[in-house]
């Protein structure tokens, strides 16, 4: 773990600032509720047969985690329940209240549950799509929500009264905690875009527009009987904007934001990683990698982020209802550690870069499901991502008893993680850094975006007569071994009694460094962060040709950093090194981007970041960037400023 040569870290640079806090927007802490989330309520899946006796306690308590999300309870009642019958199409609003004072009952007669209500603060529920989309499907009474679309039903009015009723009916105020978020359906795109269609103008914005309309015609309904619960949508599976030279933004994400305006209180989104997906193109079965950890997550949040400052005059909160991998190459086998393993290191790395945007990132929930017995395969092979699998499920163990998967490593890393939010830096962007300080105690965080092993030397910056005690070291990787399906994640943990100045961080590797001091630590000073946009986005690039956008109203203390952000989308091959002035001087442009290289995705798309001198800032900035060669678009435009404003 740690080198031994100084001079072996020589190119890798972290400095930590303890006794600065740094502030985003006024948010300084790390936030344990939006961030260490489970896929799961509280109420389905925990029961069985497990090796420790109060599981919910055991896991949620044990480790600090939060529940995040659940689909399952809306589409079990609109299965169930019965027709009104003067209203064809629409669900009987008496029975709604009676099955929702049966669930009620039962809920308050299990006392033992009441006491983790404090960890559903910001639950999120939704519908999936059949059987929430009015297209004639029936549910097992024999009826289908109503079609009908025109200015006294405006589609989708029975799904938002069947919503409406349901939160209502189910979550009675002073009894049982209301979920925060109701995302209006899950992935409609996969059903409403078939395959042969995706990427045909007439038919995407056809589809669009009718799912725009729908979901504002829920939301509007919710908020009839539920003004306090939060609608957004349109949970999207996998946010593509770069797609046909940014069609799939236009046609989808915009036309959404665009039609839906102030119906949406948030934006939902989907992130995966696809670290093993087949490919066929040379003739023959391959596996590519295509990462959205790094820039091209960065260049996505940036998108919506700057497209509704522009459209709004304010950042809408996005909520990340799932994120991690799909494993495509090891989907549907038994189970595996290498898999958990692959759910977890990508967890890590976009944890991280949600983290850095907390002011916009309302919820972020790996998909990390409890049992999901229901989703065995025709095999007969378990869900791939749960918490729990059955002890004879791993080689050399016996028995039947539900024990923790290796997801539960997500847990175990993440579980002491707490305070406020302190400076930290690392010179090269693909290594990801955050740090927080509780008390006596200090967390710096090492995420590692490459595919190698990097040595580094680590800058902890304290001031004297506040000795250190000790240090504990989690550092969650996977040794190598020559069969990939036959390495496994592991946290190397270790104490020490030291202070260290070089360490290693293994390939795709997490570490997280807990300090322990004599006495608590002090801030001396804030660096407080703004993030500003520019006045213009989405520009198509022609060679030698200028792109120009303004970021204004720029606040410049007395001690300032700043970074520009450019997002850029282009065919691979194409220039990613513009030549960028800023206020009318050329500024140097890094040859380098967050993560590995995004050859196996369709095209790259992604952020590069660069640093801006002081001096040159201004109240308001002119930025020009001119590529030598034509294609694509500069995405986004937008600035971290950062001022230093001294505790005395």
């Amino acid at each position: 773990m740690f080198a031994q040569l100084m001079g072996f870290a020589q190119d890798i640079e972290v400095e930590v600032n303890l006794n600065t806090k740094h502030s985003v927007n006024g948010i300084d802490a790390f936030d344990r509720e939006k961030y260490i989330t489970i896929h799961a309520n509280l109420t389905n899946d925990w029961s069985g047969n497990h090796l420790h006796s109060d599981i919910r306690s055991d896991f949620l308590d044990g480790y600090d985690v939060y529940l995040g999300r659940e689909t399952g309870g809306l589409t079990g009642v609109l299965r169930t329940v019965k027709e009104d019958p003067k209203r064809p199409g629409f669900a009987d609003v008496s029975h709604i209240k009676s099955l929702g004072e049966r669930a009620t009952q039962s809920y308050q007669r299990h006392t033992e549950l009441h006491g983790y209500e404090r960890r559903m603060n910001n639950m999120v529920i939704g519908g999936q799509f059949h059987p929430f989309w009015p297209d004639g499907n029936t549910n097992r009474k024999g009826w289908a929500l109503s079609q009908t679309s025109n200015d006294k039903e405006p589609f989708g009015t029975a799904t938002g009264q069947f919503m409406a009723h349901y939160i209502k009916s189910f979550f009675p105020k002073g009894v049982r905690k209301k979920p925060k978020y109701i995302e209006v359906i899950n992935e409609p795109m996969w059903d409403l875009v078939p395959r042969e269609n995706r990427g045909v103008a007439l038919k995407e914005k056809a589809a669009v527009q009718k799912m725009a309309e729908f979901h504002s015609t829920v939301a509007k309904e919710i908020k009839k009987l539920n003004p306090d619960v939060l609608v957004g949508g349109y949970t999207c599976a996998f946010p593509d904007f770069e797609l046909y030279d940014f069609k799939r933004w236009e046609y989808r994400w915009k036309q959404f934001i665009d039609l839906t305006g102030d119906d949406m209180d948030f934006w939902s989104l989907h992130f995966y990683d696809f670290p093993c997906k087949q490919n066929y193109n040379s003739g023959k079965l391959s596996y590519i990698k295509k990462y959205r950890k790094g820039s091209n997550l960065k260049a996505s949040l940036d998108m919506l982020e700057q497209y509704s400052m522009m459209t709004f005059g304010k950042i809408k909160p996005m909520v990340i209802s799932e994120y991690s991998v799909q494993a495509h190459r090891y989907r549907d086998i038994a189970w595996t550690p290498w898999r958990d393993y692959l759910y977890v290191k990508s967890a890590n790395a976009m944890l991280m870069t949600f983290m850095d945007h907390p002011q916009s990132i309302a919820m972020a929930i790996p998909f990390f499901m409890l049992k999901s017995e229901w989703g065995r395969t025709k095999e007969g092979h378990p869900y791939r991502s749960r918490l729990f699998r059955q002890q004879f499920e791993k080689e050399g163990e016996t028995g039947d008893q539900w024990v923790y998967s290796d997801l539960v490593k997500f847990y175990q890393l993440w579980s002491d993680v707490k305070g406020k939010r302190v400076d930290i830096k690392s010179n090269t962007v693909d290594i990801q850094t955050e740090a927080y300080i509780n008390r006596k105690k200090a967390y710096v965080i090492l995420n590692n975006l490459t595919e190698k092993k990097v040595p580094m030397h680590l800058n902890v910056l304290n001031p004297t007569g506040n000795p250190l005690k000790q240090i504990k070291i989690k550092h969650h990787y996977a040794p190598y071994k020559p069969i990939e399906i036959e390495r496994e994640g592991i946290i190397d943990e270790k104490v020490l009694k030291a202070n260290l100045e070089l360490i290693e961080l293994e390939a795709e590797g997490t570490m997280i460094l807990e300090y322990t001091f004599k006495k608590p630590i002090d801030i001396l000073a804030t660096k407080e962060e703004v993030k500003y946009y520019a006045d213009s986005y989405y520009q198509p690039i022609e060679a030698g040709k200028e792109i120009v956008f303004k970021i204004n109203k720029v606040v410049i203390g007395k001690k300032v950093e700043a970074v520009l952000r450019i997002g850029i989308g282009r065919d691979h091959g194409k220039s990613l090194r513009p030549e960028v002035r800023f206020n009318g001087t050329k500024i140097t442009v890094p040859d380098n981007y967050s993560g590995e290289p995004q050859t196996d995705r369709e095209r790259f798309y992604g952020v590069i970041e660069i640093p801006i001198d002081a001096d040159f800032l201004k109240p308001n900035n002119e930025i020009s960037i001119k590529f030598p060669d034509s294609g694509g678009h500069v995405a986004t435009g937008t600035m971290r400023v950062f001022n230093l404003i001294d505790k005395n």
